[in-house]
């Protein structure tokens, strides 16, 4: 799912956190704008295995014929591993630009 972060997306003056506005860009939900609220990791699932992503999210704007509120609980599914997928993309994009300054900042040798 192809999304984009809104650098100029008009945030609310009592919106003390400044979250970054969300826009996904193609798809069923192309349009929704939405912001992450809490995000965090478990170390483990259920099963002993790896860790998992927790996080909860806001709606901004909903194109017109889509009702997040009123979806079937596999749309629910669908959306909520987009909204996943989008935070784990994200989160992986600045752990690489953060790992690219961090190389071009040590001389090389």
């Amino acid at each position: 799912m192809k999304y984009k972060i809104l650098q100029d997306y008009p945030i609310p003056e009592d919106d003390k956190d400044k979250f970054a506005r969300i826009e996904i860009t193609e798809g069923k939900y192309k349009g929704l704008i939405y912001h992450y609220i809490k995000v965090g990791f478990e170390e483990q699932d259920k099963d002993g295995k790896g860790g998992v992503l927790k996080f909860s999210y806001d709606i901004d704007k909903t194109p017109e014929g889509i009702n997040i509120d009123h979806l079937s609980e596999s749309d629910k599914v669908y959306f909520d591993n987009i909204l996943g997928d989008n935070l784990v993309e994200i989160i992986e994009n600045k752990e690489k630009n953060a790992s690219r300054k961090t190389d071009t900042d040590k001389p090389s040798t």
